[in-house]
């Protein structure tokens, strides 16, 4: 993810997000430590794939809900906006709600 600038912008975009909404609850967190850090994360991981991105290979829910859609739900409590991690909740449910026209297909 980190060698696609669009992946990573986005990735970006999110963490920002992610960070603001900590910040609204009282948890103060460095934006640039938090981006090292996940930054560093992609870099460990190599070329493996995450547990969601197999999930979505092997067409079984993902836990989007409980890392992206909690920080949309906790931003709505502090009225902070959270375009991009709403929007990749509701792509990971798109992606989802897809499966069965795959399984269909084989």
């Amino acid at each position: 993810m980190i060698e696609n600038k669009y992946a990573w912008d986005f990735a970006e975009k999110m963490i920002c997000e992610a960070v603001d909404v900590a910040e609204a609850d009282g948890t103060h967190f460095s934006y640039r430590e938090v981006l090292n850090m996940v930054h560093h994360v992609c870099e460990d991981a190599g070329k493996g794939y995450s547990s969601m991105s197999q999930d979505v290979m092997n067409c079984r829910l993902t836990e989007i809900d409980a890392i992206n859609g909690a920080i949309v739900e906790q931003a709505k409590l502090y009225n902070v906006k959270v375009h991009y991690n709403s929007l990749i909740v509701d792509l990971i449910h798109a992606i989802e709600g897809a499966y069965q026209y795959h399984k269909d297909g084989k």
